[in-house]
Parts: structure tokens; C-alpha cells; sequence
């Protein structure tokens, strides 16, 4: 399913290329599409075939597609996911004609094959308000009004508001993106907008007005999308990190972090960030949700990576029994993925029905994958028994820029176990927060001992709690970091 926002040729020319989704039900029978009746027939203009597969031609494989008509202002359901979608219709730039715009934006006349001259485009395409009867010729001229180019934006639920293509919203519109109270309960959880460079352009926002228009909207993350090239990622995000209070040394900062500091002085904090690829947001059928902000790591990400995949055992993780590596091997591209086993102890709760669940120990299945190049671990877990009860999936991803976990949740007893194991997962991310910066702890001692199994360290120096440490363990004999590791789920009989 995808919703078509307007008729340009980046919105509409990759339709083509989604035949292999759907050519024998490859993935699916077929798309569902939401779109306009405006973009409809600019659509069914564009690419006949995709309307009517009679107009097909070659081969006949076509995408098959299900189109859905969706009005200005009037919510949607998404089939029957209980999703509900309000489009509202923002300005993208002008219309650039001296004629008011019709149902649909026409394209113009066509000219003749090659070069035409001034003569061949005069008899093909009149002027704006001329018409042709034989040899006369009547002309009225149109009345100079801009006239802004209508695409949509999107309200899903009350938990996101997307709006990619933008350089104005009417006023009309705020009623539907502002929350319906003042409170924070009714705070909306997630912005997606459009932010094409620094600088305002005549169809896209700068840096400033998204800002702006952010503060104004008042969501609890802002995420801009829709870049030019012209500024990085890492730039992007100084940027919003400053507008959010975190501020960078002023000689560390590029010419483009300058110039989009100097655009958005003043005004107030908010939490806003670069969208990026991969970035994922899920809402659940009820559209309640809740985001769980992750706090990004000092230290250097290749330091952080070997710390989450040593981080068991450690004392933080007495509830994890086992871990063990099942599979592990390396892509072509360089890319390391790696499965392991996890057994996992847990207690339920007194008010869980007795009998749902037969014992307390569950196997997560957790699938990693890193990218030494991009700089990205990626990590998926999900539990192996219980699934009829709860289905329980987490992700958790280390790269050198913030990130965030969203979740939804459902009603009655299911809202319950799955409060319940939100809960655990919230207590569980802590731990296993701990427990990673135990590891860094341990791997910046171990640049200064070997990493044995019970050898002697070498004197610590660098660190004050490793020496605090090392005082009060002093009667004790010397223990290397994997020695101390080891103590933890073996310790000495007394």
C-alpha cells in the first residue's frame, strides 16, 4: 500500500518498476493506492496501461494496482486495519500560467518531431486565452493570479503527520495538525517534514521555516526529509542537535553547520533530527504508541559494536542463562551477519491466567548484521516460544547519529501482557545499556592489560574507578578482565 501525494514525475515515473511486486504474486496480488482524483487522471494520462492493461503493449506484464479515490479533508481507512489516514491538501509551490488550474494540470501541446521553430510552436500551442474557429482569432486575456500547486499531506491517527512536499500551509489546515488539546497527553508523537536545503526554496522549506513550522505543530520528534545534496547527514544532524540544546565547539563547525546555525537562532528548543534510510515507525492497529529514546554512546562506534556483542555475560544480564553463535559468515560486501541462540529466565506476573504459559524461560532467535563501511550494526531479536501469547520483536541499531524505538500497543488482556512486556523491555533496555558500558568500561582497561583469563594485569593508571577498584580488591589476588567476567557467573567457593 502507498498513498500518492501529487503528479510529478518523482512521485508517479517508479510505478512502472513495481511489476515485479505483484507479476505472479510475487510478493503480493496487488498494491493498493490512495491518491487524488486529479492525480488519478493525470495518472491514467501518463501510464494508460496502468489504469486499463488492454493499453499494455510488449509482453503485457504490468504492475496491478488497486486504486482508492481519497478527498481534501476527508479521513480515510486503510482497507480494514482500523489505520485512519485525513489527507490535507498544503501548497507546493505555483502553477506557472496565466490561466486558473483546471480538474487537472494538463500538459502541454506537443510539437513537432526535432527542432521546431517559432512558427511550428505558434500553430501547435495557441496562446493562454486564445481560441482558434478558422481564420478568426479571439483572445481574452486572463486575469494575473498565482495560483498554488495543491499536494497532500498526511495525518495517521493521532500519532504521525507527514508532509514531504511543502512551502506553505493554509491556515485552514492547522485545526487538523495541531493536537486537539493543549496538554502533553495529546502531544503529537511524531513529525515527518519537508526540508529541501538551508535556504527556502519557491516549492520546499528551509531549514528555518521547517522549524518553524515544527515548533508550531509541537510534535514530540521532528524528523526532515526530502534533502538536497548540498548539505551531509552529519551536518544536518550538528544542526538540529544544536537546535535541541547540544551544543559544538564554533572551530569545529563546517560553513554549512554555520550558515544553518545562523538561520535558526532563537526561538526555543525541540527535538528534531534528519530522516535517513532505513528509519522505521510503527503504529499499531489502535494507533496508541510509545517512543523510547535510545542515548547515543561517547565512545567511538567500532569500540561500541565489539562492547554489544561481548556485553554477555555480565552482571547486569543474570536473567540471560546462555548464548551461544549458530551462524556466522561474511557477504560480499563486506558485511558480517551473524545468528546466535539465547536462553533467557523471566517471572510473570501474579494477575498472568495460569496454565497460558508452561515455564519461565523463553529462546530468542537474535540476527545481527554489521556494516564495517557504513558504520552500522543492525540487530533483530525476537522470541522463539510463547508466540501464540506475545509476539515479542526488538531492534536495536548503533550508528554515529541518534536513533529511536517506537511501539504500539492493544487492548484488554492483550494490552496488558503486552504493558507488561514493555515494561520488561524498558527495565531490559537499561540493563542492557549497563551492560554495554561495563564492556567499554572493560575493553578502554584492557588497552592497558592483556585480556586473559586470570593473568596479571598491568597497573591501571588512566582511570580513577579502575584504581578506586583495584584498591579495594587489593587483598585479593590479580584478576584479568575476562578473569572478572568469569567471577561473575563462577564465583570462588568460600
Amino acid at each position: 500500500m502507498f498513498s500518492l501525494n501529487r503528479v510529478f514525475g518523482s512521485a508517479i515515473n517508479g510505478l512502472d518498476d513495481l511489476r515485479g511486486w505483484t507479476l505472479n504474486k510475487a510478493i503480493q496480488s496487488h498494491i493498493d493506492v490512495y491518491l487524488s482524483q486529479e492525480t488519478f487522471i493525470e495518472l491514467q494520462r501518463s501510464f494508460p496501461y496502468l489504469i486499463s492493461k488492454e493499453f499494455a503493449s510488449g509482453g503485457g506484464d504490468v504492475p496491478a494496482f488497486r486504486y482508492h479515490i481519497i478527498n481534501d479533508g476527508e479521513p480515510f481507512e486503510i482497507e480494514d486495519t482500523g489505520i485512519n489516514v485525513t489527507p490535507f491538501a498544503v501548497h507546493h509551490g505555483r502553477i506557472f500560467s496565466r490561466l486558473p488550474p483546471a480538474g487537472y494540470v494538463i500538459t502541454p501541446t506537443a510539437t513537432l518531431p526535432s527542432t521546431p521553430n517559432k512558427s511550428d510552436i505558434r500553430a501547435l500551442s495557441p496562446e493562454p486565452g486564445e481560441q482558434k474557429f478558422g481564420e478568426c482569432v479571439a483572445k481574452e486575456q486572463p486575469e494575473a493570479t498565482i495560483h498554488p500547486l495543491l499536494c497532500f499531506g498526511f495525518k495517521i491517527q493521532e500519532q504521525l503527520v507527514y508532509i514531504s512536499d511543502v512551502s506553505h500551509i493554509p491556515d485552514h489546515v492547522w485545526g487538523t495538525l495541531q493536537s486537539k488539546r493543549g496538554d502533553s497527553a495529546q502531544q503529537l508523537p511524531v513529525l515527518v517534514l519537508d526540508c529541501l536545503r538551508l535556504r527556502p526554496f519557491i516549492s520546499h522549506l528551509g531549514i528555518a521555516d521547517a522549524l518553524m513550522i515544527a515548533k508550531k505543530i509541537g510534535a514530540t520528534k521532528t524528523y526532515l526529509t526530502g534533502f538536497s545534496h548540498e548539505v551531509t547527514h552529519e551536518e544536518y544532524v550538528t544542526i538540529t542537535e544544536a537546535i535541541g540544546g547540544k551544543l559544538k565547539n564554533k572551530n569545529d563547525l563546517t560553513e554549512s553547520e554555520k550558515t544553518g546555525l545562523e538561520l535558526v537562532q532563537g526561538g526555543g528548543q525541540i527535538w528534531v533530527r534528519p530522516a535517513h534510510d532505513g528509519l522505521r515507525l510503527i503504529i499499531n492497529k489502535d494507533g496508541s504508541g510509545e517512543i523510547i529514546a535510545h542515548v547515543p554512546f561517547s565512545d567511538p562506534w567500532p569500540i561500541v559494536s565489539l562492547a554489544y556483542f561481548l556485553r554477555y555475560p555480565n552482571p547486569y544480564a543474570a536473567h540471560v542463562i546462555s548464548c551461544d553463535v549458530i551462524s556466522r559468515f561474511q557477504t560480499a560486501s563486506g558485511t558480517l551477519v551473524t545468528t546466535r541462540l539465547i536462553l533467557k529466565r523471566g517471572n510473570l506476573p501474579r494477575w498472568f491466567p495460569q496454565g497460558m504459559m508452561s515455564k519461565t524461560e523463553s529462546w530468542i532467535i537474535e540476527e545481527s548484521e554489521v556494516d564495517p563501511f557504513g558504520r552500522i550494526v543492525d540487530c533483530r531479536t525476537r522470541n522463539l516460544d510463547h508466540v501464540k501469547i506475545m509476539r515479542v520483536e526488538e531492534s536495536v541499531q548503533f550508528r554515529q547519529t541518534p536513533e529511536g524505538i517506537f511501539s504500539g500497543f492493544g487492548w484488554g488482556l492483550t494490552k496488558r501482557i503486552e504493558n507488561h512486556g514493555l515494561t520488561r523491555f524498558k527495565a531490559n533496555m537499561q540493563r542492557s545499556r549497563e551492560g554495554v558500558s561495563l564492556m567499554l568500561s572493560l575493553i578502554r582497561q584492557s588497552r592497558l592489560q592483556p585480556m586473559t583469563l586470570g593473568g596479571e594485569p598491568y597497573p591501571l593508571t588512566h582511570s580513577t574507578e579502575a584504581q578506586d577498584h583495584r584498591h579495594n580488591v587489593s587483598q585479593s589476588p590479580p584478576v584479568g578482565v575476562w578473569g572478572k567476567l568469569k567471577s561473575w557467573f563462577h564465583p570462588p567457593s568460600s
